[in-house]
């Protein structure tokens, strides 16, 4: 079954896409007048946004990195690397490859072949790694680039896209252009389908350099990096960023998984804003040091904006959401996930998440204007640089000056009570500081010694106590060997009989003995009592063997020459003395 999802309706009859418009170019007068399009649509062609030479070819780059993409010329920020059109999926098209595989190898393969027989021809040169998929599905799914689409998840493939590889760093960015706009129920325009993929370079790139873009935008240092890349895309990042590792490109990104560490508490956006606006600026400061342009920079400037929101500084969110707003439209295209959330906001920055839980920073959007107007001061009054963590300095509370230097500066004009607020807070910090500080402790771990050594010395110092233990055990009773010649305590020595052979009177309970030399004095005295003399030897060592019933006898005969002892019970064999023996031992009626 064939299903081009972007055939437009009969109804549009001009081909437009979405970019910012240059000056000279005609607006449809139709959408011009329509405050509710977020983004400026302009009549283009598809040739417009495709450079005119080739910039850049696919090279093996390597056993780690496989092929990539190289420039073949030098490229400035801002240039079209090259511009491709691409096939995608959306979520309800991916369901139907994921339940029915042969209906989406379909699918895909008429979205292939509808693009033209050059792209058919290069789009089967691909690898395959999923043949059970099918020819172009399988492909499909070996190369697919995993995007967002008007705020939903969608997959988009393209023959030269799919030799880009990872950087946590990269020097060029994905656009997405819209095929046309589509009339909504409610009366707004919205982009179709993707046409084309635009891949814009946002840093100089010297001939023979790697173009790369951003899979994912991991934070942190060089190893949480390489873990996220390994969780997400199942290989580890080896580009230029986390191979040469820049102190100041880590510092940024850490900062940035420090930012929202800070943001998940909401103590900090109330009580410490001024902190998290100055972790935001060491952050840009970094990625403009590093010249970083990626979608990093959107995410930083939408959390000041939001952070400002939640303050009522209506001048502060504007001012981060307009400059976000124009990197998402540059990096990302109006199509991208940021561009229309952040349009919305700023049309009505009360709209934002948030928005008004704290009066501190109360402003209006109008008092931002003459802020704009001082480019030398602005980014200091945006990220508050010079106020306290704990503070929170309104626009208006700012007044330009000229330093000693005789360049312009700025600075916050406290009232007397504001001032004295402050100074108490800084007595109290500083008490709470000397608090946590601790003496030395002899306990302390030196810093000269590392980690095996001291691993060493734990394991010799248990070593020590479990021979320590050991020695006790062999030392601490002298009769350890008569103690397992005996065995265990018993409660019973059943006779021959059926019967018991002493009772709990005769013989104590074991529960009762405390100690196991006091049971085995004990259990002398009973042999010695129930016995003579002449055969306490031969019982004590019957009793040590426990011989069950069945086992043969240890004494043989009993001499007649003692009539002292009677020992035939009533039942008894005469032809097997061994069995009276013992009942002489163990049976109650045994007399001494």
């Amino acid at each position: 079954m064939s299903h081009n999802q972007d055939q437009a309706p009969d109804h549009v009859a001009d081909e437009t896409i979405l970019f910012p418009p240059a000056e000279g170019d005609p607006v449809p007068s139709s959408l011009a007048q329509d405050p509710r399009v977020a983004a400026v649509l302009v009549d283009s062609s598809d040739e417009e946004d495709f450079p005119d030479e080739e910039l850049c070819q696919p090279k093996y780059m390597g056993d780690k990195l496989g092929h990539g993409m190289v420039a073949t010329k030098d490229i400035h920020p801002g240039d079209v690397v090259f511009a491709e059109p691409v096939i995608w999926m959306a979520p309800a098209d991916e369901e139907a490859d994921w339940n029915d595989p042969h209906k989406g190898n379909q699918l895909i393969g008429d979205r292939v072949k509808a693009l033209g027989p050059v792209f058919t021809q290069n789009y089967l040169r691909l690898p395959n790694f999923h043949r059970e998929f099918g020819k172009f599905a399988g492909v499909f799914r070996s190369h697919y680039y995993p995007l967002r689409w008007l705020g939903k998840p969608a997959k988009m493939l393209g023959c030269r896209i799919s030799f880009l590889n990872h950087s946590c760093g990269p020097n060029a960015a994905l656009i997405l252009k819209a095929r046309r706009m589509r009339p909504t129920p409610e009366g707004m325009a919205t982009p179709g389908g993707i046409r084309f993929a635009v891949v814009q370079a946002l840093a100089p790139i010297s001939k023979g350099e790697q173009i790369a873009i951003a899979y994912s935008h991991g934070f942190g240092n060089t190893t949480v990096r390489k873990v996220d890349c390994m969780m997400l895309f199942g290989y580890s990042c080896n580009c230029s960023v986390c191979l040469n590792q820049k102190p100041m490109m880590d510092k940024a990104l850490a900062r940035c998984r420090w930012l929202d560490l800070m943001f998940a508490k909401e103590e900090n956006i109330i009580e410490r804003p001024s902190r998290l606006f100055w972790i935001a600026s060491k952050i840009m400061i970094g990625f403009a040091f590093c010249g970083y342009l990626g979608s990093r920079v959107i995410l930083v400037l939408m959390k000041c904006g939001m952070l400002a929101a939640a303050h009522s500084d209506k001048a502060r969110a504007f001012a981060f959401m307009e400059k976000a707003k124009l990197m998402a439209w540059m990096l990302d295209g109006p199509g991208g996930y940021f561009f229309p959330l952040l349009a919305t906001w700023c049309e009505d920055v009360e709209q934002i998440p948030g928005y008004g839980i704290s009066k501190r920073g109360l402003s209006e959007v109008g008092d931002m204007r003459s802020v704009n107007d001082d480019r030398d001061s602005n980014f200091d009054i945006m990220f508050m640089i010079d106020s306290q963590p704990y503070e929170y300095a309104r626009v208006c509370q700012y007044w330009r000056r000229v330093d000693e230097n005789g360049s312009a500066a700025v600075e916050i004009m406290r009232s007397d009570e504001d001032q004295q607020k402050l100074d108490a807070h800084k007595s109290a910090r500083r008490c709470q500081r000397k608090l946590k500080k601790r003496s030395k402790s002899n306990e302390c771990i030196e810093p000269e010694l590392d980690f095996f050594e001291l691993y060493r010395r734990a394991v010799a110092e248990t070593l020590a106590e479990l021979l320590a233990k050991h020695k006790k055990k062999e030392t601490g009773s002298n009769n350890n060997a008569e103690k397992e010649l005996i065995g265990e305590p018993f409660k019973h020595m059943p006779s021959q009989h059926g019967k018991e052979g002493r009772t709990r009177a005769q013989f104590p309970d074991p529960a009762m003995v405390r100690t196991a030399f006091e049971h085995l004095s004990i259990f002398k005295r009973d042999i010695q009592t129930a016995a003579p003399k002449s055969l306490g030897r031969r019982a004590f060592q019957r009793a040590g063997t426990q011989q069950n019933e069945q086992s043969e006898p240890v004494i043989q005969t009993v001499p007649s020459a003692k009539p002292d002892v009677q020992h035939v019970p009533e039942t008894a064999s005469p032809e097997k003395p061994g069995e009276g023996e013992s009942a002489s031992v163990s049976s109650p009626g045994v007399v001494g």
